[in-house]
């Protein structure tokens, strides 16, 4: 504490140490939990031991219970967090992914893969498991030389560089970032495949063209479920008549709820890890030729939050298409 004095509670759990260093983080913190417990740690009011901090945010998760809400309240929340308009998701996006590139090289891997990896066995290397990750995805869409492509949210490019080199298809990618686009299109000159790797700074909703191939990783979770009808209606409209499009999200696994306080303020603005129920509720708005063989509703991929896991997938020796 402030004072210097020390207190301890229960004895069933590996031990950390919270040390607060001031009154008002405390008072805070028992006031609104869900906001002003990162808020406070971003200011400096309390730490953790080094190395410490994932144990001591489970155990303090297991014990400080959400504050009570009407189901009413948590949908006027949710969709007030999430208004998602063209407008404001090039805000949101810039918030968060215009920070400079070096930040992210500090602890994504060499390709800057934003996204779950998968690891085939214990001693993968983050390198290795975000390669294993990009094979699956590349066998999942059945891709052939020259297939037009379309990544929707790219990043910096890792997955489309991927699929440019090993699948010879041609790629766009799109992204609402300036700064995820000045990299992607500069790597993509540095390698030497900028003409068949192109990037664009475009919401999918403006985006008019037709691919025969469509993928997006981990973008939905920016969508806002509000637009997830519009969202999977821009997917059908831009597949071609055959095409594959593969769909990966985290996914909550229990009820609809909105998302931490915190993260929305100072994280990710407009950023939602949806429901299972919610996701699934978006594809069954689509017309029926949305659900056609070989069409977006045979290959969405659901991680479950908050465990930054594998891919899901076949079983790890044969991580083959699915659907």
């Amino acid at each position: 504490m402030p004072d210097g004095t020390v207190h301890t509670f229960g004895d069933n759990a590996k031990p950390v140490n919270w040390s607060i260093r001031s009154e008002q983080a405390i008072n805070r913190i028992a006031r609104d939990w869900e906001f002003e417990h990162g808020r406070t740690y971003m200011e400096g009011g309390w730490e953790a031991d080094p190395g410490e901090l994932r144990n001591m945010l489970g155990l303090l998760r297991t014990n400080f219970a959400a504050r009570p809400s009407s189901k009413r309240a948590n949908c006027l929340l949710s969709a007030w967090q999430h208004v998602n308009s063209i407008r404001r998701s090039y805000r949101h996006i810039a918030h968060h992914y215009d920070t400079d590139e070096s930040i992210f090289r500090l602890f994504l891997d060499s390709e800057m893969y934003y996204s779950c990896a998968f690891f085939n066995s214990p001693g993968d290397s983050i390198e290795q498991a975000q390669q294993n990750k990009a094979a699956i995805i590349a066998r999942k869409l059945l891709l052939k030389p020259d297939m037009t492509v379309l990544d929707i949210g790219c990043g910096w490019g890792s997955l489309a560089f991927h699929l440019v080199t090993h699948h010879s298809v041609n790629v766009t990618g799109i992204t609402l970032s300036n700064e995820q686009l000045r990299v992607a299109q500069e790597e993509a000159r540095r390698r030497g495949i900028s003409d068949r790797c192109r990037f664009l700074l475009v919401d999918y909703r403006e985006h008019e063209a037709r691919y025969d191939r469509i993928v997006s990783v981990s973008m939905l979770e920016h969508v806002g479920v509000d637009n997830f009808g519009t969202y999977f209606s821009r997917i059908n409209t831009m597949l071609a008549e055959d095409g594959v499009a593969l769909v990966h999200t985290m996914a909550n696994k229990s009820v609809p709820q909105p998302t931490n306080p915190w993260i929305t303020r100072c994280i990710f603005p407009g950023g939602r890890i949806p429901a299972v129920s919610e996701t699934a509720a978006g594809i069954e708005k689509e017309p029926p030729d949305a659900h056609r063989p070989g069409s977006l509703a045979h290959a969405i991929c659901l991680d479950p939050a908050p465990v930054a896991g594998a891919l899901p997938g076949p079983s790890r020796g044969d991580p083959g298409h699915q659907g």
